[in-house]
């Protein structure tokens, strides 16, 4: 797991995971990365930040999220899901992280253009 997510409370197991906007942040600061490795450490115009993201491929943060896919056609990051249930007053985990009527979802957003 990376360091900056071993030290954040809420990515230890049984606390709560509220806020959010850390995995976010990782997100972009991945994105950054891609294009400064693009730009070869100049500073990134809007579209290497662009591509940097589009450059991402399986990022899961240590298992945090699930893995995290970008592409030039698909910002949606795969439409993952993941079970809990409350069992003697803790979350525990049902599944891994799975993918859920992907092809509903799509159709859906096709029809709706």
């Amino acid at each position: 797991m990376p360091s900056v997510v071993r030290r954040c409370a809420w990515a230890e197991p049984g606390r709560s995971r509220g806020g959010g906007g850390e995995v976010e942040a990782a997100v972009h600061v991945e994105a950054l990365k891609n294009a400064l490795k693009q730009t070869g450490g100049k500073p990134p115009k809007g579209e290497d930040v662009k591509k940097g993201f589009e450059g991402i491929k399986e990022l899961n943060l240590g298992g945090l999220v699930p893995p995290l896919t970008i592409t030039p056609t698909e910002h949606e990051g795969g439409g993952w899901v993941q079970i809990f249930q409350v069992k003697g007053g803790k979350f525990v985990k049902e599944t891994e992280w799975v993918q859920a009527y992907r092809e509903v979802v799509e159709d859906a957003v096709k029809h709706a253009e």
